[in-house]
């Protein structure tokens, strides 16, 4: 005659189920942050930082050479990718479309004695450093800059808002805005 033998066989306890559970979501969530990491770690990004404005009126524009408003102000890139402003636009209007000598953009490009100077006037399609036309002013990552904007007193007046946004070739809009003393 066989004899039968029984194996017991036992299944996991509430204490193990749980314990492998919580194991399996921690390393669920470790891979996930790792895969995220990889994947945003990858995509460079700008991000240009803008000052508060200020304005100041003036009856002799150096660039226009009429009466009307300097508007300063101060960039940074502080993203982790260089950055190219190919338009300026005021109050919504994009430079290359203003009426030509009313409005002249001065910005200044690094620091120290290792600065690039761009102009732009309205009405003209591109900026120029040293002259020569250029597609746009780049700021490298890190890199600051100076702005000067001169608008001509008509067809701005004081009291008006004046809304400039600096349009980048990622086609990002970082704006700021300033009422004329």
């Amino acid at each position: 005659m066989r004899t039968r033998t029984r194996h017991r066989k036992k299944g996991m306890t509430a204490l193990q189920a749980a314990i492998l559970t919580g194991v399996s979501i921690a390393v669920a969530l470790i891979v996930g942050y790792w895969i995220w990491t990889v994947v945003v770690g990858s995509i460079r990004t700008e991000r240009l930082a803008l000052t508060i404005p200020s304005a100041e009126y003036t009856t002799s524009l150096p660039q226009l050479g009429t009466s009307g408003w300097v508007i300063s102000l101060r960039m940074a890139n502080n993203g982790p990718s260089d950055s190219t402003i190919v338009d300026i636009r005021i109050n919504g209007k994009s430079i290359t479309t203003l009426p030509s000598d009313t409005v002249y953009v001065n910005v200044t490009v690094g620091t120290g004695t290792s600065t690039i100077l761009y102009e732009w006037y309205s009405g003209e399609s591109n900026p120029k450093s040293s002259g020569k036309t250029v597609n746009g002013i780049p700021i490298r990552a890190g890199e600051e800059a100076t702005v000067a904007i001169e608008l001509q007193e008509t067809p701005y007046r004081s009291g008006q808002t004046i809304e400039i946004a600096f349009v980048t070739a990622a086609n990002q809009v970082y704006t700021s805005s300033i009422a004329l003393p």
